[in-house]
């Protein structure tokens, strides 16, 4: 079934999660499964000082992901990686670097 632009995603869980983020000043996070950007743009907006990856292989969500954080001003903190959550992370992921990685559906 091919993905349609218009399609509605609704972040389950979502105040549960930021309310589970840790309390540090700057931090980085990685999305994996970016889709609409709920959780994404959330912690964003939550964590003014953090840093953001997400991953999505679908190029629709790489579009709203990158418009939207265009338009909300947060582009200089969002990465966004062409790449499928069952790749292994570029980078080596340290909890004592403040990453966190979240894993979404």
């Amino acid at each position: 079934m091919p993905h349609k632009a218009n399609v509605f995603h609704l972040s389950v869980l979502l105040n549960e999660v930021i309310s589970f983020l840790p309390s540090q000043e700057n931090g980085f996070f990685l999305d994996v499964t970016a889709g609409g950007g709920g959780h994404f743009f959330k912690i964003l907006q939550t964590k003014e000082n953090w840093l953001g990856e997400c991953w999505d292989t679908d190029p629709l969500a790489q579009e709203r992901i990158l418009t939207r954080a265009k338009k909300e001003n947060i582009f200089e903190r969002t990465l966004f990686v062409a790449k499928n959550f069952i790749e292994p992370p570029t980078v080596k992921i340290q909890a004592s670097k403040s990453i966190i990685l979240f894993w979404l559906t």
